[in-house]
């Protein structure tokens, strides 16, 4: 949880009940009226969400929970926002995600049905227990699943090269792709599948370079299921966006020469950032 936490206030307003066990006050929650935790919550940049920080008695932090987000990779998906938990006294982080947005009942109830603080702390046997039974880390790697099957049904992902896919990207010898040090894709002339044409500024004549793209296991690149169409065979870099960053960065290490050689090198980053490569 960042630093800059709300200080926990001395002065607790009428206790809300939002259950007949559990009472939460502006600072302390409560099980049969008899104090457990206190907590403190920020604002997070995820609209309508709070990290929430929980401590015992003694002010000692027991559990950071913070909103992170999952920035969909592709524009066709979108991304989704999980809970970061943190246990610093058994140092050991879980990713959760649920639906509900009254997250510190919902937390207040899990501390509750695990036994999660006993003695002032965090109990180890009750962490181990929750960590193993509770359905909101299954429902995180579904999700995570989701994503990764979508782009595998799309784009073939799982064939793909395991690397980093921020890293320069480099054409060897006009033919072999290589990112982050590794063999990712190959490209093979006199294909009737053009991957990118080229296109004067105008667009008044298209003279189209017939090449191929096919991953290292020489499945090929297939731009069918993408969507925006015939639209997405153009790499002008006046009107064209996704894949710049990754050529920025590219450019410097690639002998570019012509405009045809900028255009390809485009075409490959733009497959790369759209998870097609």
């Amino acid at each position: 949880m960042k630093k800059n936490i709300l200080l926990i206030t001395a002065v607790l307003i009428t206790s809300i009940s939002f259950a007949q066990e559990i009472f939460i006050s502006d600072s302390v929650i409560y099980f049969d009226k008899k104090p457990v935790a206190l907590y403190a919550k920020e604002l997070s940049k995820t609209p309508l969400r709070y990290n929430i920080e929980i401590l015992n008695l003694n002010y000692q932090s027991l559990i950071k929970a913070e909103v992170m987000k999952f920035d969909a990779p592709v524009a066709e998906l979108k991304p989704f926002f999980y809970y970061e938990l943190t246990f610093p006294t058994v140092k050991d982080t879980l990713a959760i995600y649920l639906e509900d947005e009254a997250f510190l009942l919902v937390l207040s109830k899990i501390i509750r049905d695990y036994k999660l603080i006993r003695n002032n702390t965090v109990n180890e046997l009750a962490y181990r227990r929750f960590k193993m039974s509770y359905p909101g880390g299954p429902a995180f790697m579904a999700q995570i699943k989701s994503v990764v099957d979508y782009l595998d049904d799309t784009r073939y992902f799982r064939q793909q090269t395991v690397r980093d896919r921020t890293k320069p990207v480099s054409i060897i010898n006009d033919r072999v792709i290589m990112q982050d040090g590794k063999k990712i894709g190959i490209i093979f002339p006199g294909s009737t599948t053009v991957v990118g044409p080229n296109v004067i500024a105008d667009y008044t004549s298209q003279v189209p370079e017939d090449y191929q793209v096919q991953l290292v296991n020489g499945r090929v690149v297939d731009l069918k299921k993408l969507i925006g169409g015939a639209s997405y065979y153009f790499y002008d870099k006046e009107s064209y966006g996704s894949g710049n960053n990754l050529y920025n960065r590219s450019f410097p290490v690639n002998n570019i020469y012509g405009p045809n050689g900028e255009r390809k090198l485009r075409a490959i980053c733009y497959l790369i950032e759209n998870y097609a490569l």
